[in-house]
């Protein structure tokens, strides 16, 4: 946990959350620390520590993840351009993926609209 007298790794980045008291849960607010669990092979940043904290009618909560020291693939959330990527590139993605669906999981998947899959 933040604060409490254990060492912080030296790159890392923190992510905040706050909500209305009393409402901390779901998948916003446990999906970092349930990912970490779930997921041990899959590569991701390490989730370091959280900190919960309530005061002035929200709860708070700081995530200590490993920072990421690599270029971006694209500086916008959509791809324009075609990515040159090395096939280690799509190796781990096809290990991630192949980990991620054998994980069994309590979430539901929401309908497209329209029937569409």
């Amino acid at each position: 946990m933040l604060g409490d007298g254990s060492t912080r790794p030296s790159r890392t980045e923190a992510t905040p959350l706050a909500v209305p008291a009393g409402w901390p849960g779901g998948k916003l607010w446990e999906g970092a620390e349930r990912a970490d669990a779930a997921f041990p092979g899959v590569r991701e940043p390490a989730l370091h520590a959280l900190r919960d904290r309530t005061c002035d009618g929200h709860t708070y909560r700081a995530e200590l993840s490993v920072f990421v020291d690599e270029p971006l693939l694209s500086p916008d959330p959509v791809l324009r351009d075609e990515l040159d990527l090395p096939g280690a590139w799509f190796a781990t993605i096809r290990t991630n993926l192949a980990a991620i669906a054998a994980t069994p999981t309590d979430r539901a998947a929401m309908p497209l609209p329209g029937g569409r899959r």
